[in-house]
């Protein structure tokens, strides 16, 4: 099989690769999802569906035993050990809820990438049973590599928070924001390697965990730049959401059902952004695998089909 030579970019700018690239990439994820609308728009209802029951049990069951608990450490010690019964009960509650949140946002990475992977290279319209029959293995490879993705982003909570707590203490009031500022800006950075390495779990047999992530991060040599712009253009789309998730904490009011509908919206368009932007990275994974001059066999049923890296349309 012929592949299409990977456009040169020695001679372009790094501002101009990474303008135009960004530009090429997001078409091709458009390209790609209205080419098998179908697929796309079942992997969306089976993410939003559980996405908006979890929304809905956090606001009506959780949030309101939170706001209700009223913790007496001066009480008898039997209502000492309800209140500490009634805590755990909680907290074990929070934990699954969080756990089965990190469990659908595996399922969308991988299906979302398989998806747009088969559809990127022209090899025949998956439907959702095939889809769901393939991605086995994929989903296990790419849960080890989210699992040390997770850890590494809870360390790097735990060292902003531990830093704020210091900085509380010793009443200064430039080094907290100034931690939060540099953790984002990490968080920026660091994101394009995460999806690569998530789409290297998805698409590559025997890679996953921290081979994964050290793969990806040898895949993104050359092209950090256009990276970092893919991943800020994806931080500013959930802009959006994040201003609705503020709008209906504000201006709720005493209303249960206004906040309710504000925030099952915001997850649909959480849910639309995400996919597109698994798409995104999907087609920013095949770039840097073409100017690594590397092929792709993709998994499927248990035989491998070669991928170009840069189909011609």
């Amino acid at each position: 099989m012929e592949f299409a030579p990977v456009e040169s970019t020695n001679k372009r700018s790094g501002f101009s690769i990474a303008t135009g690239g960004i530009m090429r990439i997001l078409k091709e994820a458009l390209i790609i999802i209205s080419r098998n609308v179908k697929l796309f728009s079942a992997i969306s209802l089976l993410v939003f569906i559980p996405s908006s029951l979890l929304f809905l049990v956090t606001q009506l069951a959780m949030k309101p035993q939170i706001m209700i608990a009223n913790f007496d450490f001066d009480s008898d010690n039997s209502r000492l050990l309800q209140h500490l019964k009634r805590g755990i009960i909680m907290l074990c509650e929070a934990l699954m809820l969080l756990a089965l949140s990190w469990i659908l946002s595996v399922f969308s990475m991988v299906s979302t990438t398989y998806a747009s992977a088969i559809t990127y290279s022209d090899q025949k319209d998956l439907s959702l049973r095939e889809l769901l029959a393939s991605i086995t293995r994929p989903c296990k490879r790419a849960a080890v590599t989210w699992v040390y993705i997770t850890l590494f982003n809870m360390g790097l909570v735990m060292v902003v928070v531990l830093v704020v707590m210091l900085n509380i203490y010793l009443g200064l009031t430039v080094l907290g924001p100034s931690l939060a500022i540099l953790a984002s800006v990490l968080n920026v950075f660091l994101t394009p390697v995460w999806m690569l390495g998530v789409a290297v779990s998805v698409l590559e047999e025997g890679w996953y965990g921290m081979r994964a992530l050290k793969k990806a991060w040898d895949l993104i040599t050359g092209r950090k730049f256009q990276g970092v712009c893919l991943s800020a253009l994806v931080a500013l789309a959930m802009l959006p959401v994040s201003a609705i998730d503020r709008w209906k904490v504000e201006n709720g009011g005493e209303s249960m059902l206004v906040p309710l509908i504000w925030g099952v919206l915001s997850v649909a368009i959480s849910v639309l952004l995400q996919l597109f932007a698994h798409a995104a990275y999907t087609v920013f994974y095949y770039e840097c695998k073409g100017s690594c001059g590397e092929k792709v066999d993709l998994e499927e049923k248990g035989r491998y089909n070669l991928i170009p890296m840069s189909p011609s349309r």
